[in-house]
């Protein structure tokens, strides 16, 4: 004769085997449909394919070798003051920071700014700084702008706003290491006219090389 309470205990054991059996454990396997799914808490990470990390370095070299060529350009121009420039060579500037962010842009910005003063000798010499303080207030400027006001502002509005702060960081080195008196201020209108008309070459030019550079490489993926 079967114990009753023997049969009672087995009961209980087959049925918390079948209610275990029906809870699986949640997976985060990959979906056909959906892709891989991360675990929570876990951030995916987005990286370049090492095609699309190639097309990046090669746009980056180039922009740092236009961007010097524009600066030696510059530097033929006829100007009011023998170590003011207009600005052209942040055209490269623009572009990276349209295209590669403000990390990249970064590099561009210096990078043409050290070649340019490698080629031409003026390493660490006054037009070394001058060339130094507009590139890098017109990338914190433009940076600034195309982060929090674009839109409204669109790569004219970027670039003019670029322009303007490279006069400014251009004047500021002028009064810091020049001329310590308000006779620097006289320098500001012709200033301001020479920093809108070149602003607003190389925001055009920007916008026309826009659409080329887009299907040239796409824009780069961060996590």
């Amino acid at each position: 004769m079967r114990n009753p309470v023997a049969g009672a205990e087995l009961a209980s054991q087959e049925a918390i085997a079948s209610t275990g059996s029906a809870v699986r454990e949640p997976s985060f396997a990959a979906s056909p449909s959906r892709g891989p799914v991360s675990a929570p808490g876990v951030r995916a990470e987005r990286r370049e394919s090492p095609a699309g990390r190639a097309r990046t370095v090669a746009l980056l070299s180039l922009l740092v070798a236009v961007g010097s060529v524009l600066s030696l350009f510059e530097s033929l121009l006829p100007r009011p003051l023998p170590w003011a420039k207009p600005g052209l060579a942040n055209l490269v500037t623009l572009v990276a920071l349209d295209r590669l962010g403000f990390a990249m842009a970064s590099m561009v910005a210096l990078g043409r700014v050290l070649v340019a003063a490698l080629l031409t000798g003026s390493l660490a010499n006054l037009p070394f700084a001058f060339s130094v303080a507009g590139a890098v207030l017109a990338l914190l400027v433009m940076g600034a702008v195309e982060r929090w006001a674009s839109p409204p502002f669109g790569v004219v509005g970027i670039s003019l706003f670029g322009a303007v702060a490279h006069a400014c960081g251009q004047l500021i080195v002028a009064w810091a290491l020049l001329v310590r008196s308000q006779a620097v201020l006289a320098l500001v209108p012709s200033f301001g006219l020479t920093a809108a008309a070149a602003g607003l070459v190389v925001g055009v030019a920007a916008s026309i090389l826009r659409e080329p550079l887009h299907k040239l490489t796409p824009p780069l993926l961060t996590s």
